[in-house]
């Protein structure tokens, strides 16, 4: 997986948002504006918040939805 997120780094494929998101609030929004501006299929979320355990994960999370048409 890390291999993968370098070469879609490299090749400028990825956007990557720093901002720590609450999924159950802003996942779906982040996701839908980011895509749309950037005609970029490929988001990685660095840091989101994880409501059960009340703290923010340090895992990537990868949305592979395409842009709308």
């Amino acid at each position: 997986m890390r291999e993968f997120i370098r070469r879609l780094e490299q090749r400028g494929c990825l956007l990557v948002v720093e901002k720590e998101i609450d999924p159950f609030h802003e996942l779906a929004t982040v996701t839908q504006l980011a895509q749309a501006a950037m005609a970029i299929s490929p988001l990685a979320l660095e840091r989101y918040h994880q409501r059960l355990m009340q703290e923010t994960t340090r895992w990537w999370l990868l949305s592979n939805q395409a842009p709308p048409v």
